[in-house]
């Protein structure tokens, strides 16, 4: 019985185009994967049946916003993407945070 299942996905998320949903993946899943699954909706209640652990990973802003504008300075400039983070991701953040916290399993201070 062959327990390895060749898994294909396809219109993921493509930063390096822009953000457009372009990017593929193709990998073999088996009974011993390990996947891992990054951003913080993942804290959200109804995916806890498919995380056997959900780990938080916290930064300070500072390092969050420096992060952000190194990852986006092919297409925002520093003062739009400081912005866009004040404005947009850290409101979103804190109140994901507060909705769906709980579900971590472990929290870590990076």
């Amino acid at each position: 019985m062959n327990r390895v299942k060749p898994i294909e996905l396809e219109n993921l998320y493509a930063r390096e185009s822009d953000g457009q949903l372009c990017g593929s993946a193709k990998f073999n899943l088996t009974p011993t994967s390990i996947i891992l699954v990054e951003g913080h909706y993942s804290l959200r209640s109804e995916l806890n049946k498919y995380f056997d652990l959900n780990i938080l990973i916290l930064s300070d802003q500072d390092t969050l916003l420096k992060r952000k504008i190194d990852r986006v300075s092919a297409y925002r400039n520093k003062d739009s993407a400081e912005h866009y983070f004040n404005l947009i991701d850290v409101p979103s953040f804190e109140k994901h945070l507060q909705r769906f916290g709980h579900n971590a399993t472990h929290i870590i201070q990076n």
